[in-house]
């Protein structure tokens, strides 16, 4: 989830189009205020920040369309929501995010949040058909977005809660079996996930879940060596950002696609050293984490293909 404050952005939608503090203010403020507002430095009065948001073609209440959370036991709620989402613990899940829904505020962000998880929940537990859980995720997107479809995936300035729906979007085409529709949208996503209102270290999770599902989906179809690249992308990222979020999964599936690509017979970049390093890695990295059952998994996995070598 991503908590912004206006400075960041105007900052972020003024590079996404390409302007300079100069070409946006024009007429509008002077360069030297611009400066102070995305620096932090100075609260913009109502009409100018409106004025700037209109004139890179965002509505006013774009600019509301702000995840304002600052409750510490809201934040709380949130990740052990977010981590029963990623273990897949829809049940778990969902009761958590009742309780969320009486804490939100009435802002069209969290309406947002709140429609991905319910929606996105009640197609998992097969309640509704990932179709009409699809078509709700497009309608909770018009909140905050003009004509959503009609949006180019790479280049929108999305912000986290968006992004979210249009991951949900892409993942129900995956549940679909439209699976060349899943990934086509989870690369645009993907390619454009920094033309959006996200900042460094601001909350990488949506880039962790978009390279772990098309990890999986590549995966599925055979294509080991995409596969791979998307676990690699994902460990690269998880050290880049000193982030623990989905290394153990990109690690044992970067393991665990080497061994498959292996198996097949058909590369001569990986060996079975490549392999025995990565699963070892995977399984220190799990049992460091406290994720003992993945560990305990991943070494049984290990002995199985190489006996009781150490």
């Amino acid at each position: 989830m991503g908590i912004y404050c206006f400075s960041e952005v105007l900052k972020r939608t003024r590079q996404s189009l390409g302007l300079t503090q100069e070409m946006l203010c024009e007429g509008i403020c002077s360069p030297q205020t611009i400066s102070r507002i995305e620096n932090g430095q100075q609260k913009p009065r109502k009409k100018t920040s409106r004025q700037l948001m209109e004139r890179m073609g965002k509505e006013g209440s774009r600019m509301y369309a702000i995840l304002p959370i600052s409750d510490p036991k809201i934040s709380k709620d949130i990740r052990n929501y977010e981590d029963a989402m990623r273990k897949e613990k829809y049940k778990a899940a969902q009761k958590i995010l009742n309780i969320m829904e009486e804490e939100f505020w009435d802002t069209s962000a969290c309406s947002q949040y709140l429609l991905y998880g319910k929606n996105t929940i009640r197609w998992k537990l097969q309640q509704i058909s990932p179709e009409n859980g699809r078509e709700l995720l497009w309608e909770a997107l018009e909140l905050t977005v003009p004509s959503p479809k009609q949006q180019e995936i790479s280049w929108y300035p999305w912000m986290d809660h968006e992004l979210l729906l249009l991951y949900g979007v892409a993942d129900s085409y995956y549940d679909e079996g439209q699976t060349q529709e899943a990934i086509s949208m989870l690369k645009d996503l993907y390619e454009g996930i920094w033309s959006g209102y996200r900042m460094p270290q601001a909350g990488q999770t949506i880039e962790y879940m978009i390279l772990n599902k098309l990890m999986e989906i590549y995966g599925g179809l055979k294509g080991y060596e995409n596969a791979i690249e998307c676990a690699q992308k994902g460990i690269e990222t998880c050290r880049q950002e000193q982030s623990s979020i989905y290394l153990v999964q990109f690690l044992e599936g970067n393991a665990q696609n080497i061994r498959r690509l292996l198996k097949q017979g058909e590369t001569n970049e990986y060996s079975e050293e490549t392999y025995r390093e990565a699963s070892l890695q995977a399984i220190a990295i799990a049992s460091a984490l406290g994720n003992e059952k993945k560990a305990k998994k991943m070494t049984k996995r290990y002995y199985k293909h190489f006996g009781n070598e150490k």
